[in-house]
């Protein structure tokens, strides 16, 4: 079994960006994952959301991260 945490800029998965993706193999918590991925361009932000998150708009839209379809590339 696989525990997956995402994180999100806002809660409408239509208008807001994964910002963090996390998951850990319950039978074997060696195998681990995680990355940030870049917000995609247009993403709303929630501040309630970022708060909760721990992020900035800014280290959101950080162009030195990932792309979340790599990300999700990676994950998958």
């Amino acid at each position: 079994m696989i525990v997956v945490d995402i994180e999100a800029a806002g809660l409408d998965p239509k208008k807001s960006s994964i910002v963090s993706i996390g998951a850990v193999d319950f039978t074997n918590p060696e195998r681990q994952f995680y990355e940030e991925p870049r917000a995609w361009e247009g993403s709303e932000f929630d501040p309630e959301s970022l708060e909760i998150c721990g992020f900035t708009q800014e280290q959101c839209k950080d162009s030195s991260r990932k792309e979340l379809s790599e990300v999700m590339h990676k994950f998958y």
